[in-house]
C-alpha cells in the first residue's frame, strides 16, 4: 500500500513555493521538482516488513509539491503523482519530514 504524507496547501503562494507548517517557505529554483515521495509498508504473507531496498518499484514515486520558474511541461502541477528516475535525486530532510528535489527530465511518468 502506498501512503503520501500530507501536507496543507496554502492558497495565493506562486507555484515555486511551498510552506511548511511552520510557516517557513521554501522556493524550487530554475528546472526543479521538489516531491513528497511516496513510502511502501509492504510486508510479507507471513506479516514480515519488507525494506524499502528490496521493493525497489516503488521507490520513485511521488507527488509534486513545488517546482521551479522554468518548468517547461504544462502537465506538471501541484498534487500531480509521478514517477521519476531515481538515478540523480536530491534528499533532503526538512523539519522531519523527507522531500526529493529534482530535474524536470527526470520525470518519466505522470500518474493519473
Amino acid at each position: 500500500m502506498n501512503t503520501m504524507p500530507e501536507h496543507k496547501e496554502e492558497e495565493g503562494l506562486p507555484d515555486s513555493t511551498f510552506q511548511l507548517p511552520d510557516k517557513t517557505i521554501i522556493e524550487i529554483m530554475h528546472d526543479r521538482i521538489l516531491i513528497e515521495p511516496s513510502f511502501s509498508s509492504s510486508k510479507s504473507k507471513s506479516g514480515l516488513a519488507i525494506p524499502d531496498s528490496i521493493n525497489k518499484e516503488e521507490q520513485n514515486q511521488g507527488k509534486v509539491v513545488a517546482f521551479g520558474s522554468k518548468k517547461v511541461s504544462d502537465k506538471l502541477e501541484k498534487g500531480v503523482s509521478i514517477i521519476y528516475r531515481d538515478r540523480a535525486v536530491d534528499n533532503i530532510k526538512i523539519k522531519d519530514k523527507h522531500y526529493i528535489i529534482i530535474k524536470e527530465d527526470d520525470v518519466l511518468a505522470i500518474l493519473k
